[in-house]
């Protein structure tokens, strides 16, 4: 089966290549590692080049949804850590939505008494009648 998507080939800081497969609605199918020399050696046709991977299949063929919400800090949270944003955010984190918790924080997302936070989900496609 054929589908469409759009392939992206990025450069970590650690020097470690990744290449993305994301589908026609922006979900990642397969993010493939592997060194710089070892990309450059199957890019120049060497076969069976060793590589780590990662198939993150479940949300194939769904839409992704995006929305931003103003989620309201205390003042008195300066630095907040790992936890504290998970206890934070739980609340707005229902019927699939998730947040991208590094935007709790940063001041650049920050507006009045708290942050813009994007939220994503997945869901199912409607079939066109």
């Amino acid at each position: 089966m054929q589908h469409n998507g759009k392939l992206t080939i990025s450069r970590y800081s650690d020097g470690t290549i990744a290449i993305k497969i994301e589908d026609d609605n922006g979900c990642r199918i397969l993010v493939a590692k592997l060194t710089p020399h070892d990309l450059t050696m199957a890019l120049t046709g060497l076969s069976n080049v060793d590589c780590q991977y990662t198939v993150t299949a479940e949300n194939a063929g769904k839409m992704r949804e995006v929305k931003t919400v103003v989620v309201p800090v205390d003042e008195s949270h300066q630095m907040i850590q790992a936890d504290e944003k998970a206890a934070i955010l739980a609340p707005y984190e229902v019927d699939g939505w998730k947040a991208y918790p590094p935007d709790l924080g940063n001041h650049k997302k920050k507006i009045g008494n708290g942050y813009k936070v994007a939220f994503t989900r997945f869901v199912e496609k409607e079939s066109k009648q």
